[in-house]
């Protein structure tokens, strides 16, 4: 992750992680993963996304989110992947 923020020092990176849930068979996993993002310098953004019957935090490596930008990303992403439609909201 150190590697990918500086190569690219300009651009924000965003992922998404399965949002940690305890009724999920799983969730030890998504325990992990998130601690991995939060400890290799990525912030939780307060947005989350829902697809695929599986709701997802959004997380990026920077601590203001760019929203608008990811949209923007989305919405090309959907027009190559037409199943792939995100639903971004705050809790």
């Amino acid at each position: 992750m150190k590697l990918l923020m500086e190569r690219y020092p300009d651009a924000q990176i965003v992922t998404e992680f399965e949002t940690p849930d305890d009724s999920c068979d799983n969730n030890a996993f998504r325990l992990r993963r998130r601690d991995f993002y939060l400890r290799n310098g990525f912030y939780e953004t307060g947005w989350y996304s829902f697809y695929d019957d599986t709701e997802f935090t959004i997380a990026c490596s920077e601590s203001v989110f760019d929203k608008e930008g990811f949209e923007q990303f989305t919405a090309y992403l959907s027009s190559i992947v037409p199943d792939h439609i995100p639903k971004l909201y705050r809790k």
